[in-house]
């Protein structure tokens, strides 16, 4: 076994080389410190391991200071083979916050991504609600489910930063809703009066199935149809239900994010400004969004100029 050298507190002591294993748990710790969601480590720790497991089989070995840029280029290579743009750039992304720890606790001395070009995903129309299936969803929907689907398209919020909220959190007479996203970082967000009107008859409605008791500041904002705090599971449960009765394919959460997203920037709204309202720690994850917009827009304008459909052929219409 490798071994390497370390000073802890003046006295010099002789460590076994770091093996992957052992540095994904050190990771996972570390994430943990700076307060990311246990969802997100997870994660993290799920593609570092997929990428031990290739290691292995490759027989590559198996201490981080013996991993090159070619292992993780090969790895990388693999993974685009199989795997969406999108994913790529995921694991990407992961192994070099990964190596960058490493590289900060003093395991390795550089980091081999430094010298990997970053892989660019593909660039994909981002899926929305249309205003008629938005207006399907809603109109089947019982009163606290209109308020969530009401707060998802006003906001852009995540799920589960709907499902976290307080009633503390929401300032009914002006519509701004405190909101603590990935990482525990707090933003706020402006709901706007339409989507305050849905709330508010929602929680008169349950105030009066409360027999008149004021409702706590400390109490969850939304409630399922049993009167139990509403999870990301069970509202995604009452969205299916949803969409199918109303014939609506391919329905998610997440699209009530996209689909606020793109209207904003589609209503004139600014790339800085969506970033901060989302939550984006890097505009990168914003720019997802102009890119589906540029493409949307390309396609638009092609079906509307293409040359093709303006020629005079010869013969009988092919249509």
């Amino acid at each position: 076994m490798m071994l390497q050298q370390k000073t802890l507190s003046g006295i010099n002591e002789v460590l076994p080389s770091f093996n992957l294993e052992s540095a994904i748990e050190d990771f996972a710790l570390s994430m943990r410190a700076t307060a990311l969601s246990p969802r997100t480590v997870y994660n993290h720790a799920w593609i570092l391991r997929k990428f031990t497991r290739f290691v292995g089989e490759m027989g590559f070995p198996q201490a981080v200071s013996g991993i090159t840029t070619e292992h993780i280029r090969h790895w990388l290579a693999h993974c685009s083979e199989r795997e969406k743009a999108l994913s790529v750039v995921k694991y990407y992304n992961v192994l070099r916050a990964f190596w960058g720890y490493l590289v900060k606790e003093g395991e390795v001395r550089e980091n081999p991504l430094d010298r990997i070009e970053a892989p660019r995903p593909d660039v994909q129309i981002v899926q929305i609600y249309s205003e008629a299936e938005f207006k399907a969803l809603y109109s089947r929907a019982a009163a606290q489910y209109k308020a969530a689907l009401a707060l998802l398209y006003a906001t852009g919020m995540r799920s589960f930063e709907l499902c976290s909220l307080r009633l503390q959190d929401v300032d009914l007479a002006t519509g701004i809703i405190r909101v603590m996203g990935k990482g525990r970082k707090e933003r706020r967000v402006d709901a706007g009066p339409r989507a305050m009107l849905i709330l508010r008859r929602y929680l008169r409605a349950r105030e009066r199935a409360a027999q008149g008791r004021t409702l706590r500041p400390d109490e969850p904002l939304l409630l399922n149809l049993k009167g139990r705090p509403m999870q990301p599971h069970g509202l995604w449960q009452a969205l299916k239900r949803l969409a199918q009765a109303a014939g609506i394919k391919g329905a998610r959460l997440h699209r009530f994010r996209n689909t606020f997203a793109e209207m904003f920037l589609e209503n004139g709204g600014s790339d800085g400004a969506l970033q901060d309202i989302l939550g984006h720690s890097s505009p990168v994850s914003t720019r997802v969004y102009t890119r589906s917009r540029a493409q949307q827009r390309a396609l638009d304008q092609q079906r509307r100029f293409n040359p093709f459909e303006r020629l005079t052929l010869p013969g009988r219409s092919p249509l």
